[in-house]
């Protein structure tokens, strides 16, 4: 999966919509924009954004520790 975002939140990359989807979601679920355009299963989206979140994490664990050395 290719993350598509943009100011205002991620869009389709086919069509640039908008995208939103329920929280309430199983993981073989197809996310697709309200175009139809299929972007990726729940589960795919719920990896990358935990990805995303420890790559965060150890970002900000970085800086605190540089902010310390330094």
């Amino acid at each position: 999966m290719t993350p598509t975002g943009y100011r205002g939140g991620p869009r389709c990359p086919e069509c640039n919509i908008t995208l939103s989807w329920p929280v309430r979601t199983l993981d073989h679920h197809e996310l697709r924009c309200p175009n139809g355009h299929y972007i990726c299963t729940m589960q795919e989206f719920r990896q990358a954004a935990y990805e995303l979140a420890m790559a965060e994490e150890v970002q900000l664990h970085r800086i605190g520790m540089t902010r310390k050395a330094g």
